[in-house]
């Protein structure tokens, strides 16, 4: 419904604004892993957030991939190894 479809909205534009924060200063670990998988997050968050705002189903599934596989991307190099 129209308010689920705001909250996503909503959702994906404070991924994409968080995960700026991500490549501000010296945040950055790499040059290449952390910072493609930073943009991918954010490309994939921008395009959420559109799809979302047209209630586009079939437009907005596909984003959702997108930014999950721009975390692993990062989280499986960066993140601590138990």
């Amino acid at each position: 419904d129209d308010a689920e479809w705001a909250q996503a909205e909503q959702a994906a534009a404070l991924v994409a604004e968080s995960t700026q924060i991500l490549l501000m200063g010296d945040r950055p670990k790499d040059q290449d892993v952390w910072i493609k998988s930073a943009n991918r997050v954010i490309a994939g968050a921008k395009a959420s957030a559109a799809a979302a705002k047209e209630k586009n189903l079939e437009a907005w599934k596909p984003t959702l991939g997108q930014m999950g596989g721009g975390c692993r991307g990062c989280h499986d190099v960066h993140r601590p190894k138990k």
